[in-house]
């Protein structure tokens, strides 16, 4: 942790952000404490599932300056525009949670991002990407994770996704063309041939599935990849079209085996 705050503090950002789970919570308020005692100039804007759920935490334990609720793309650039521009009025940023006048204030969320494919593939560009070899069960040295759908149909008590729930549509899904364009930029410029879906479902609309699939086998990618998947909503269609596009695992989340 010493590290990383010196490496912040000697890069000297403008804009800090961190995104953390509630697991990851207290290490990230420490990390944001301290580097705000080392340079209190570094505006530090906090997202993800913990500060979604419960903003009002963040600014108990920590000094952060700013909570971005649910998607962060379009908030978090809004923020950064502002800060740009040398706008001190940061406070009717929809999206967010902050306080003002030492009173918590929340704004309106922010609208979902109704098309996905309207956003950039992940400026992978940016990071040394050989170091980050993936997940630990993987047929190449390397894999790296992308994401083709956003939320989930269902809702089952066990799962934290009813926090992200605050909006509708709840599960919005990127075109098939635009998933598979994801993996032939990762081929073509990383070198990488496995990657990881990490979509809460992959299966949750199965005609979608068996869309995607298609579009890999059309492309003969040749690559190996996994995803996360629901045990209920999968038929031998689907299986055999997931082997022939390279398809070698699913991770099936079996909480019980009582369905009431």
């Amino acid at each position: 942790k010493q590290k990383l705050v010196a490496e912040i503090i000697k890069y000297n950002p403008d804009v800090l952000g961190v995104s953390f789970t509630t697991q990851a919570a207290t290490g990230a308020y420490q990390l944001i404490n301290e580097v705000k005692q080392r340079n209190d100039e570094i505006y530090i804007v906090v997202g993800g599932p913990h500060p979604t759920t419960i903003p009002e935490d963040c600014f108990k334990n920590s000094k952060a300056d700013i909570v971005v609720i649910g998607e962060g793309e379009e908030t978090f650039f809004e923020i950064l525009e502002k800060i740009d521009s040398s706008s001190k009025d940061l406070c009717d940023i929809r999206g967010t949670v902050l306080m003002n006048n030492g009173q918590l204030k929340r704004n309106p969320l922010r609208p979902l991002i109704k098309n996905l494919d309207q956003i950039p593939f992940p400026a992978r560009d940016l990071l040394d990407i050989t170091r980050y070899p993936g997940y630990m069960y993987k047929k190449y040295d390397c894999d790296t994770d992308i994401i083709s759908a956003r939320g989930c149909p269902f809702n089952c008590t066990y799962c934290s996704n009813p926090v992200w729930k605050l909006q509708k549509p709840w599960y919005r899904l990127r075109s098939p063309q635009n998933v598979v364009d994801e993996m032939e930029h990762i081929i073509e410029n990383y070198g990488i041939r496995e990657i990881f879906d990490e979509t809460d479902e992959f299966n949750g609309n199965k005609k979608w599935s068996k869309d995607v699939c298609d579009e890999i086998i059309k492309r003969n990618l040749g690559i190996a990849w996994k995803a996360q998947m629901r045990v209920d909503n999968i038929d031998p269609e689907l299986v055999d079209k997931l082997k022939q596009a390279g398809f070698w695992m699913g991770l099936f989340g079996l909480e019980s085996a009582n369905d009431q």
